[in-house]
Order: C-alpha cells, then structure tokens, then sequence
C-alpha cells in the first residue's frame, strides 16, 4: 500500500529527475534564442536526456550512500560511494576534480574548498532534505558536510538552503509560503566573498529582492526580463540557481508543470532550476503533480529504478522514525 510519505519520496526523486532531462536541452541558452528556436516550449523534448544528467547521476550515488548507511550520511560515507562507482566522465569538471580529490586521499570534507563555485552541491543535495523529512534544521547541518565534498562556502550555503526547503515540503502542512520562509530562514545574512563584486553581497537580500521581483508576476513569460537583474557571471553560479528556482516556484504558485515550463523557457541552467523545482513540488504534493503524458516517455528501466530507489528510501525514513519514537518513549520514562 503507498503512503503519503512514499508519494512524496518518489515525487521528490523522479519528479526532479524528469525536471533535469525535461530542462537540459535549452540550458545556457538565452531565453531569446529559445524562443526563436523552439517557439514556447510546452511538452518534454528529450527525455532520454534523462539518464545522461549528471544531475541525476550525483542524486542517486547519494541517495545510494543513504541506502548502503542505513542511517545519517557524511561526506566520508558519499566518497566511498564516489570511489567505488562514480563515472567521472558523465560530470562536469570541477565534480571530475573532487573524485581525483578524493583518489589521491584528500579528505572529502574539505576537497570541495580546491573547486570553482559551480552549483554542483545544489543540483544533487534534495536526498539530504528527504532523509531529514520535517526537519529543516538538521538538513540544514548535515548539507553542510556532504557540500563541502563538491564546493566551496557559497554553494555548499545554497545547497543547505535547498535541503532545508526540501526537508519543509516533505511536511503534511507544508505549503509554497511556509517553503519560501524556510528558504528566507535559513539564508545567511553576511556578506559572502566572491571574486567579482556583487551587489547585494549576501544571499538572505539577494533572495528577497529576487522574491520581490517574482511577486509581481503570475506569467514567466513576463517575468523573464525582470528576472535577469538575478543573473550572475555564469548561469551555473548556484546564488542565481537557487534565486531563480524559488523565484519560479512563487511564480507559478508552485505548480509542477508550470515550473518545468518556465525553466526550459528561462534558459541559463534550466536543466537544474527545473530539476530542483520539480523535486520541490514533487516533495510538496507528491508524485501525482507529474504529468503521466511525460512520465510514459521515460524508459522503463530508468522509471523501475526511481521507483525502487523510492521505495526504500521510505523504508529508511520510516526505520529512522520508529527509532526516533523509540527513544522518546524511553525519554518519557525519565521524567
């Protein structure tokens, strides 16, 4: 029998996975040049791209370390992982230069700090936030770890915001506002340092005025140009990823297929907005928000394996809770 908890497990992980591949043909495109290309992009283009992502493949060697831990994951227990079955040639360089990071010794706690920031930390984190269900402090703490292992301060911050958000949707209450304020929680309020100057230079003021720019729309046809005061030096930096996702996901009052929609039609990194956004709805209202239309057009092996991954991943949060229940009730005796 499928639970809730199970609905929002599988609709977090596939409905992420189907985002990558249903936003990776438009990515570092222009919004201009897509919509002269393709006109509005409505339906899934390419959805083999789905097993190429490397957004895919880094989110289930985490969700696989979780699985193999039977329990709360560190970066040492994702570099075994890493070491054991990652493709290098599937990632982009800098998660190539970890895994060379990682063979030569250095340890997986720092090795992320000798890359570039990319948002490859963000792209992948969701398993922590699913693994801490209902509570964004401590997927928040535990992000803070496994991002190390990919990059440095200002995405492994971004990549903690996004587990924490996570972490909130997979609650029965949660809702797109209570999402958002998670986000707006946990963002930091100091200055970062980057090499080129940013103004604002913290990401708590950076996501508001984002989230200001997304409330005055309900169409990301409009939205688009104003959203581009969010861009940075590079579409991949994780600030603008994180900042356009949240923007998105307001936008289209968190609405799964809308928000697919709208990052293929953004551009920039659409392959991951549109995947961290659907794994956000998928966590919210669970797997039913995906279209079946596009869910058919994966390959069964790939849909069988999101599935069973799902599966027991609600059995290990499930393990997790009964323990949890196991040790207050012995709390309880003491007082």
């Amino acid at each position: 029998m499928k639970t809730k908890l199970f609905s929002k497990i599988y609709g977090c992980l596939f409905g992420g996975g189907i985002g990558n591949a249903f936003g990776s043909p438009f990515e570092n495109m222009h919004y201009k040049e897509i919509e002269k290309k393709y006109g509005r992009v409505t339906d899934f283009l390419k959805p083999e791209m789905l097993e190429s992502e490397d957004d895919n493949a880094a989110g289930l060697l985490l969700c696989k370390a979780y699985l193999k831990k039977q329990g709360r994951v560190t970066s040492e227990d994702l570099a075994k992982i890493w070491l054991k079955e990652m493709e290098p040639k599937k990632y982009f360089w800098c998660m190539r230069n970890t895994y060379e990071l990682l063979k030569q010794g250095i340890s997986p706690r720092i090795s992320g700090i000798f890359n570039i920031v990319s948002g490859s930390a963000i792209m992948a984190i969701a398993p922590v936030g699913i693994y801490n269900a209902c509570d964004p402090d401590q997927a928040f703490i535990d992000a803070i770890d496994i991002g190390y292992m990919y990059q440095p301060k200002l995405d492994t911050e971004c990549a903690c915001i996004f587990a924490s958000s996570i972490a909130e949707a997979m609650k029965p209450e949660a809702t797109m506002k209570t999402i958002l304020e998670t986000a707006l929680k946990k963002a930091p309020h100091r200055p970062y340092v980057s090499f080129d100057k940013r103004k604002p230079d913290n990401i708590h003021q950076t996501l508001m005025e984002t989230l200001k720019i997304a409330s005055g729309h309900k169409d990301i046809f409009a939205a688009r140009k104003d959203l581009r005061k969010v861009f940075q030096w590079h579409p991949i930096d994780p600030l603008e990823v994180l900042s356009l996702t949240l923007a998105i996901f307001k936008i289209t009052n968190a609405n799964y297929r809308k928000c697919l929609i709208a990052a293929a039609n953004l551009g920039r990194d659409s392959d991951t907005i549109a995947n961290l956004t659907g794994s956000l709805c998928g966590a919210l209202y669970g797997e039913e928000v995906i279209p079946e239309q596009w869910t058919k057009k994966i390959k069964r092996k790939s849909a069988k394996l999101f599935h069973q991954v799902a599966q027991d991943f609600t059995s290990l949060v499930e393990k997790k809770c009964s323990e949890t229940e196991k040790r207050t009730n012995h709390l309880k005796k003491l007082l």
